[in-house]
């Protein structure tokens, strides 16, 4: 569990690792475990990242996305 909660800080793998003194990725990889509320985050996160692509991305002109009609 606290490895888990330290992950939720944004610290790296390697931080992590050395933290609790592992030696593998896999053995970091093993003691960390999801939260809902961090997939909460995340999709928030992925959410804000696709709505302002689409705020940037250029309006088509005319009928039926660019063709004349």
């Amino acid at each position: 569990m606290g490895n888990t909660l330290a992950s939720q800080t944004d610290a790296s793998t390697r931080e992590l690792m050395t933290r609790l003194g592992q030696s593998s990725t896999r053995a970091a990889l093993i003691y960390q475990h999801g939260s809902r509320k961090r997939e909460r985050e995340i999709a928030s996160g992925v959410d804000v990242m696709i709505v302002d692509a689409l705020k940037r991305r250029p309006r088509s002109k005319g009928h039926a996305g660019g063709t004349e009609g």
